[in-house]
């Protein structure tokens, strides 16, 4: 039996007790390795069951010391700059409504200031005042063609036939004159013939002075029927007398007045319409304003007058900005607000917003403002002017402008969370002074590295000043 001393390892003396035995060092080798094994396995499983230690950190070094500052609320006036060029209010084109007269005279250069009436230019009239004195001429004869089928006989012509219905009428009392006598005779004629055939069956009278009384009977029927028919042709012939004389004393026929009176008519609206021309050749300015550009030359002729103005002018002076804004802008903006403008000479004016129009432009979402402006010569038409609109004051959030990096298509603030910054994309608005307002992105209060900014990136670790409020400084793991 092996002894085992106090100072002896357990391998050891289990080395010893193998290699005692007869053919053990195969086995040795085997049984080594296992108990090496087990006591890998051993180490792994109580390293395992022993509890943790507190872990060793690394701690990131600051990139950099910064300063911050909270994103404010601040009330705010809004100024809307707009831009545009001056133009006349109401301008007027002038022009000549007479085609291929010849100008003969102009009395107005670019820069007067005319009246209403007052005469620009003439033009060459001979022409239309021969056709005038032409178609007057004609109106002449046809009013008095007019005035005779009024009236188309003279007072002895009426006399005339006065007279022949005077006659006829006679000719009808002479003629019912003959008929009472026709009937008297007829009458008798009658008796006699009655008288004698009653003599002439007793044997009294022979028969042939009976059938001579029969036969005067026969004739005086006969007179009395001429004297009839007479009486009828007598009063046609009155009639026709009377129809005459009307004629003569009241005019003519119906047809012949309305025909007359639509001639001398025809020919007046000729003369009213050759006295239009006339009076458009003398150009006038149709209002008082100033004369902005002349195209009146003399001697020029032709349809170039119908093609072309001969002068440019401003009605009334009046003149105005027409700018254009976003159709974002509108709902503040409202008509009779000031605008304050500075013209290219550095001179300052104020005009009124007159006019908001009431299209947007479909392709570039723009509105047109139309603003009057005081006359000024020096303010010419088509300069360009910058103008400032002021707006009612609001709550606007706002950093510095320093506090903002600008990309190419974004703007970035960094806002600090614990000793670390994290990147913000937030779009930006007006400007106010040093601060810039924040639309979107960040809200009121959030600490915001205000120097700085340009040379870090999301997630560097910061230094915050000592000067930082304390309010907005991390509140963990910041060096201060």
């Amino acid at each position: 039996m092996l002894k085992m001393s106090a100072k002896t390892e357990l391998p050891e003396l289990y080395l010893k007790f193998i290699g005692s035995r007869p053919g053990s060092k195969k086995r040795m080798a085997t049984w080594v390795v296992s108990i090496v094994a087990l006591i890998m396995v051993a180490v792994f499983a109580i390293k395992a069951l022993m509890p943790k230690g507190p872990a060793t950190e690394t701690k990131k070094a600051p990139v950099l010391t910064v300063d911050v500052t909270p994103v404010a609320r601040i009330t705010a006036e809004r100024v809307l700059d707009i831009s545009g060029s001056v133009s006349a209010a109401d301008p007027i084109i002038i022009g000549s409504e007479v085609q291929g007269l010849r100008i003969e005279s102009v009395n107005a250069e670019e820069g007067d200031f005319v009246h209403k009436g007052q005469v620009l230019a003439t033009l060459n009239s001979s022409i239309l005042r021969a056709q005038l004195a032409r178609e007057k001429a004609r109106l002449r004869s046809a009013e008095a063609n007019y005035l005779k089928a009024l009236q188309p006989n003279r007072s002895y012509e009426i006399d005339g036939v006065k007279a022949a219905f005077d006659q006829a009428n006679a000719v009808i009392s002479q003629e019912e004159s003959n008929i009472a006598r026709s009937e008297a005779n007829l009458t008798n004629a009658k008796q006699f013939a009655n008288r004698y055939t009653a003599l002439a069956k007793q044997g009294a009278v022979s028969d042939q002075e009976a059938d001579n009384r029969t036969t005067g009977q026969l004739v005086a029927e006969a007179e009395l029927r001429n004297a009839h028919q007479r009486l009828q042709a007598a009063q046609s012939a009155a009639k026709q007398a009377r129809e005459r004389m009307k004629m003569f004393i009241f005019g003519g026929r119906k047809e012949d007045i309305m025909t007359a009176a639509a001639t001398t008519d025809e020919i007046k609206a000729s003369v009213q319409q050759i006295e239009s021309q006339i009076a458009q050749t003398i150009i006038r300015a149709p209002a008082d304003g100033m004369i902005t550009k002349r195209d009146a030359h003399l001697g020029e002729i032709g349809t170039a007058l119908q093609t072309k103005p001969l002068f440019n002018m401003i009605r009334d002076n009046r003149l105005e900005v027409r700018a254009q804004v976003p159709e974002t802008d509108l709902v503040r903006l409202h008509e009779g607000q000031q605008v304050s403008f500075t013209g290219p000479d550095a001179r300052e004016f104020t005009g009124i917003l007159r006019i908001i129009t009431p299209q947007v432009d479909m392709d570039t979402r723009l509105a047109t403002l139309r603003i009057e402006v005081p006359f000024s010569k020096d303010l010419r038409p088509g300069i360009f002017v910058h103008g400032k609109v002021r707006l009612a004051a609001e709550q606007v959030t706002v950093i510095p402008t320093k506090a903002a990096v600008s990309h190419d298509d974004y703007n970035l603030a960094f806002t600090l969370e614990g000793d670390h910054v994290v990147a913000r994309t937030i779009r930006l608005g007006d400007r106010f002074g040093d601060q810039v307002e924040v639309v979107s992105g960040l809200k009121p209060g959030e600490p915001v590295v205000l120097t700085g900014a340009g040379f870090l990136k999301d997630g560097d670790v910061v230094r915050v000043e000592a000067s930082t409020p304390k309010s907005i400084k991390p509140a963990v793991g910041a060096d201060e």
